[in-house]
C-alpha cells in the first residue's frame, strides 16, 4: 500500500460515509473546540480506512474562512449550537471564498449533509 493509495481511499469517502463513521462514535466535549478534537481523534483512531494524514483541522479557505475539518476532500463544519440555516449560510460563504478550490463537488455539500444526517434537521 502506498501513501497515494491511502490518500485516494480517504478522498473517496463521501458525506454519507463520514456521517456513518461519526454516528459510530461517542464524544465527550465541553465546547465546539473539544468536539472538533474528539471527531478528529475518532476519524484517525485506526478503526476506519482513513489515512490520518488526510484528516486536517481548521483548514483555511480564505483570510476570513476556515472549515473545521477536512477528510480527504470532504469538509465537516462542527457546531454545538445554532441552527441549520446559520450553518447553511456559513457553508455558502465558504463556497464563494477564494479557497474553494480546496473543496470539490462532494465537499460543497458535505458539511450540511453531515449535519442533516446527524441531527435530522433540515
Amino acid at each position: 500500500m502506498t501513501d497515494t493509495d491511502s490518500e485516494t481511499r480517504s478522498e473517496q469517502l463521501g458525506a454519507a460515509d463520514i456521517a456513518s463513521i461519526l454516528r459510530a462514535g461517542r464524544y465527550a466535549f465541553d465546547d465546539e473546540h473539544d468536539l472538533q478534537a474528539a471527531i478528529a481523534e475518532h476519524l484517525t483512531s485506526g478503526l476506519w480506512d482513513i489515512d490520518p494524514t488526510t484528516v486536517r483541522r481548521e483548514v483555511v479557505l480564505s483570510p476570513a474562512d476556515r472549515i473545521d475539518l477536512l477528510v480527504g476532500r470532504t469538509g465537516i463544519e462542527v457546531k454545538v449550537d445554532g441552527s441549520a440555516r446559520k450553518l447553511e449560510r456559513q457553508i455558502a460563504r465558504y463556497l464563494t471564498s477564494r479557497g474553494r478550490a480546496e473543496l470539490e463537488a462532494e465537499a460543497e455539500r458535505a458539511a450540511l449533509e453531515v449535519w442533516w444526517q446527524l441531527t435530522g434537521e433540515a
